[in-house]
């Protein structure tokens, strides 16, 4: 559902769609590209076992599922979500692990609660972002980690290859019609990340033009 003028909440209001979803048995956000989510789970999952990391956030959370696959008692663990539904849904899970699922959005600095984290995911958010509020976006992602600190994120590269879906996207700004998707080239995005004071550590393209960027503050 999009919603403009003073009722919009954000990009789109995902609440419908958690609903919906729920009402038909989904406790969660479904999967757009399972490969894509099975390489990063595996890149996480490596990655903690590695460099064992003591706070962790997870920034757009859904209902916690993905959230749950990785989690560890051997770290403690924020994980939000801009929908209310969503958070309603994860709470309600089986959480040996005691992660900390609350409300939040991610262009608002008081979310990131517990900060310095050493470690921030983000799963397929950053391509949900317009305009100025990536820049805002990458600027709590750096703020919120450490000095030796790591995010791990995951966003849409270039253009759609689907006629279908490329009908409905403005060729100078790379927003969709309805202004919940921005399809940037891969040169964007890493400038976007220099420019808001990230180096890459990682790049690895994974299914359904998704990049995997870990990223180290300069």
């Amino acid at each position: 559902m999009n919603l403009k003028g003073p009722d919009r909440r954000t990009y789109y209001d995902m609440d419908p769609w958690y609903e919906k979803n729920i009402s038909n048995g989904i406790n969660d956000w479904h999967q757009h590209v399972k490969d894509a989510d099975e390489k990063l789970l595996t890149y996480i999952k490596n990655f903690i076992n590695k460099n064992s990391p003591l706070n962790v956030l997870e920034v757009g959370c859904g209902g916690g599922d993905f959230t749950l696959s990785y989690a560890s008692e051997k770290f403690k663990h924020d994980a939000f979500e801009f929908s209310g539904v969503a958070i309603g849904a994860a709470k309600k899970k089986d959480n040996p692990v005691n992660v900390n699922f609350y409300e939040g959005d991610a262009l608002n600095v008081e979310s990131y609660r517990n900060k310095p984290y050493d470690l921030v995911i983000m799963k397929d958010v950053l391509h949900c972002i317009l305009g100025a509020d990536r820049m805002k976006l990458l600027k709590h992602l750096r703020e919120s980690i450490n000095e030796n600190g790591t995010v791990i994120l995951t966003t849409h590269s270039g253009l759609p290859k689907s006629e279908e879906v490329l009908q409905y996207i403005d060729q100078n700004t790379r927003e969709n019609h309805i202004q919940t998707r921005v399809y940037l080239d891969r040169a964007i995005i890493k400038k976007e990340f220099d420019s808001t004071g990230f180096k890459i550590q990682n790049l690895i393209e994974l299914a359904g033009q998704l990049d995997l960027f870990e990223l180290r503050r300069i």
